[in-house]
Formats: C-alpha cells, sequence, structure tokens
C-alpha cells in the first residue's frame, strides 16, 4: 500500500521479469514477492533495509 495514496487508488499488479545479476529497489511498503523458479538449480536472495539521513 503507498501511504500517500488512498488504498483503493491505482490498484494494479505489476511484474518485473527477473534479469540475472541484478537488483531491483524499491520502497519497503510496495507488495512483493519472488516469483515462481521452476529449475533445480539454486537461487539466491539477498534482501536489505536501507534509510536515508539528510542533515
Amino acid at each position: 500500500m503507498d501511504p500517500r495514496q488512498n488504498e483503493s487508488h491505482g490498484v494494479r499488479n505489476q511484474f518485473i521479469a527477473p534479469i540475472n545479476l541484478t537488483w531491483v529497489i524499491f520502497p519497503g511498503w510496495l507488495y512483493h514477492r519472488s516469483s515462481y523458479c521452476d529449475t533445480e538449480t539454486p537461487r539466491y536472495v539477498i534482501a536489505a533495509d536501507s534509510y536515508v539521513k539528510v542533515r
């Protein structure tokens, strides 16, 4: 849920196709999940929280 908008504003699903060795950076309040991986190859997911302090 975007805290800047009403919950019903702009409701839609979007998909970002996975690209090997890339990162997707987005606000933490954005609903998200990993895509299904139909392979025997291990998949590694790295998650982090980052904050910017403006002085």
